[in-house]
């Protein structure tokens, strides 16, 4: 049977209206635990499906945030790096010395497996790559328009860094 159709695109459905509702009078600790709950329930989805399941929905994935991405405004861009930035900044000074050395080992481990798989071609490549990152770096310091990546993290996250 397809879908029903709605008369009005502009109609607000009564089921929608009643969920916005309830989620904005909830409390932050119902909040949090229906999105734990919505965590598990896709995990124990997810636990079921078979591996081309999975592939396609991975790929489907890559798919709309490759869309979305093109058609980001340069300063819609550099505020989704910037987030990622700090997110990322944030998740390392707060995670245990254990875990960065896992993360670490993990890091390696790909670095090997990809640069194992590597044309002679690509490996120039990858070299040149390296050159110039390197040379940018070393001028970096002497930039006055605080490009360094240093100069975009909130100083308490810094902190945080150097105390490890």
């Amino acid at each position: 049977m397809p879908p029903k159709k709605r008369a009005s695109l502009c109609r607000v459905d009564r089921k929608a209206k009643q969920m916005r509702e309830s989620r904005a009078a909830e409390t932050t600790e119902q909040r949090d635990a229906r999105l734990q709950q919505n965590r598990l329930r896709m995990a124990e989805l997810r636990s079921t499906e078979t591996s081309e399941e999975r592939d396609s929905r991975l790929e489907e994935q890559r798919e709309r945030t490759a869309e979305l991405r093109a058609i980001e405004t340069p300063g819609q861009h550099g505020t989704r790096l910037e987030e990622n930035r700090l997110r990322m900044a944030e998740s390392r000074a707060a995670e245990t010395s254990e875990r960065r050395s896992s993360r670490l080992d993990e890091q390696q481990q790909r670095a090997a497996a990809s640069r194992a798989a590597e044309s002679r071609e690509q490996r120039e490549n990858r070299l040149q790559n390296e050159r110039v990152q390197r040379q940018n770096s070393r001028e970096a310091p002497r930039l006055t328009y605080g490009w360094r990546r240093s100069d975009t993290i909130p100083v308490t996250i810094t902190e945080n860094i150097q105390r490890l």
